[in-house]
C-alpha cells in the first residue's frame, strides 16, 4: 500500500444485492481492501409489482447509512454509486434514491443498460490485460448475468443489447426453479426464449462473462487450463443444470460454496449462460472475476491520478 495515497470506492445497487468495494490507489491502479455486500433483493418486487416496497425501501435505506460509515471509516476521498435494472424498471425508484440521499449522504447515480454494458466492457477487458492475456478479437461476446438483465456487447463496443432475463427476473417468471425439479424438467426453453429476445446473430469465437453467480459458476463448474483464467465449458452447462435441478436449496449452496441465499439463483444462472453460449456458437466462456465495479474504480482512480 502506497503511503498518503487515498482510498476510493464504488458501489452496485443491483436487482439481488448491493455491494461496495473499497481500494487503495497505488502507481498501479486501485488495490481494494474492503468488500461489503448487503443481500436487498429489490428486483422480487420490482419485476413483480413494478416497484419497490416499503420494507425494502427502509432496508436499502438503512444499509445506505451503514455503507456511509464504512466510507467515513476508510477515509474514502472519492466514489460512485451507481443502481441498475430493478430500479431503472421501479416506479418509485427516483423516490428511493432520493430518500438514500436523504439519510445517507450517498448520491445513487442510475445508469442505463447502455452504460452498465460499457462498464462490463471496460471490467471485462481490463481483467483480461491484466491476466498478461492476449487482447480478445473484436468479436468476442461479452456478457453480464444480472438479477435484472443480462447484457450482451462485443469487445469493440459494438451489438449492445440488455435483455430482461436476469436471475431474479426470471425465478418470478418462473416459480419451478426454486423447488427441486427432475432432470427432465430443466429443459432448453432459455434457448427458445433469448433467441426470441436477440434475433438472428453472429456466431462469436470466444465469450467473456462477468456477474456474482457467473464467478461462482466459474468456481463450482471449473474448465480452462491450469494457470489460465478460470472459465465454463458451454457443453457441460446443460447436464450442471440437469444435476442442480433435483437437489434442494441448501445442498445446491453447499455444492458451489455459496451463501443458502443465493442458492436458488443458481440454476436460472446455469441455464442463461448456456442458452447465450448455444445461441452464439461459443465453446468457452472465460471468466476474470471482474465487473462494473471495477471499472467504476479504475475511473476513479484516473481521475485522480496526475495525468490520468
Amino acid at each position: 500500500m502506497t503511503p498518503n495515497a487515498p482510498n476510493i470506492a464504488a458501489i452496485d445497487v443491483g436487482s439481488s444485492a448491493t455491494r461496495l468495494v473499497v481500494a487503495h490507489v497505488g502507481p498501479r491502479g486501485p488495490t481494494p481492501i474492503y468488500r461489503q455486500r448487503a443481500p436487498i433483493r429489490l428486483g422480487t418486487e420490482v419485476f413483480a409489482y413494478g416497484r419497490i416496497g416499503e420494507e425494502s425501501q427502509r432496508l436499502l435505506v438503512q444499509a445506505f447509512v451503514d455503507l456511509s460509515k464504512r466510507l467515513s471509516a476508510h477515509q474514502v476521498v472519492a466514489y460512485r454509486a451507481v443502481a441498475t435494472s430493478a430500479l431503472r424498471d421501479a416506479a418509485n425508484g427516483q423516490q428511493v434514491l432520493e430518500a438514500v440521499h436523504a439519510h445517507s449522504g450517498i448520491r445513487v447515480q442510475l445508469i442505463s443498460g447502455d452504460e452498465e454494458a460499457e462498464l462490463m466492457r471496460q471490467a471485462l477487458l481490463g481483467a483480461v490485460t491484466r491476466h498478461g492475456e492476449p487482447e480478445p478479437a473484436s468479436d468476442t461476446l461479452l456478457l453480464d448475468l444480472g438479477g435484472g438483465s443480462l447484457e450482451l456487447m462485443r469487445a469493440d463496443g459494438s451489438s449492445v443489447q440488455s435483455l430482461p432475463m436476469g436471475t431474479v427476473r426470471l425465478l418470478g417468471q418462473y416459480p419451478a426453479l426454486q423447488k427441486p425439479m427432475s432432470a427432465h424438467d430443466v429443459s432448453e426453453r432459455f434457448v427458445a426464449e433469448l433467441g426470441a429476445h436477440l434475433g438472428p446473430v453472429a456466431p462469436a469465437p470466444l465469450a467473456l462473462g462477468t456477474g456474482g453467480n457467473v464467478d461462482a459458476m466459474a468456481q463450482g463448474l471449473p474448465g480452462g487450463r491450469p494457470g489460465g483464467l478460470p472459465s465454463l465449458h458451454v457443453d457441460a452447462l446443460l447436464p450442471a443444470a440437469c444435476a442442480l435441478g433435483p437437489l434442494p436449496l441448501s445442498v445446491r449452496a453447499k455444492s458451489f460454496g455459496l451463501h443458502h441465499g443465493r442458492a436458488d439463483l443458481l440454476l436460472p444462472a446455469v441455464l442463461i449462460v448456456h442458452a447465450v453460449g448455444a445461441l452464439f456458437g461459443v465453446r468457452d466462456i472465460m471468466v476474470p472475476g471482474a465487473g462494473i465495479r471495477d471499472a467504476l474504480l479504475a475511473r476513479l482512480c484516473q481521475e485522480l491520478t496526475p495525468g490520468g
